[in-house]
């Protein structure tokens, strides 16, 4: 009986790739995460909701194909490595963010203003967290174009 070892690696250029696509998906949950703010305050719950949850399908995705990336076997260099890193610990300061805003609308579609506003202002706090460790992701590929496209 064989049996057949397969090894999962990332090729520069299909880690150029994911990394795209994994940005393209932070990109667009940021833009869905900051739509449900603005319905939120328009009191369009229902929209909010929509768009909150569209969020954390991005930033879930995200998580997903970095842990992927992350388990590959691929031999990362330091600023990869950094990369990764950063992209993980805003991405999960995201998805809470996005979880707490969901829970936000279900309390302000009830009236409860109070607990809304306290999920609320917890998904701003771990938001502007996260828009540091975005920044210095931003920096990492600022600083090292050759390893970036």
């Amino acid at each position: 009986m064989a049996i057949a070892i397969v090894y999962v690696g990332f090729s520069m250029n299909s880690l150029d790739n994911s990394m795209a696509e994994i940005s393209d998906n932070i990109s667009n949950g940021d833009k869905e995460y900051n739509n449900a703010v603005n319905l939120i305050n328009n009191k369009n719950y229902d929209e909010a909701l929509e768009k909150a949850l569209y969020a954390s399908d991005d930033f879930n995705k995200s998580s997903r194909d970095l842990s992927d990336i992350q388990n590959g076997s691929y031999n990362f260099n330091e600023v990869h490595k950094e990369y990764l890193a950063t992209a993980i610990d805003e991405v999960e300061l995201k998805q809470d963010a996005a979880s707490n805003l969901v829970h936000a609308i279900y309390y302000f579609k009830n009236n409860d203003n109070s607990t809304g506003s306290s999920y609320g202002n917890k998904a701003n706090s771990l938001m502007d967290e996260a828009i540091q460790y975005q920044n210095a992701r931003n920096k990492l590929v600022n600083d090292n174009p050759n390893l970036f496209r």
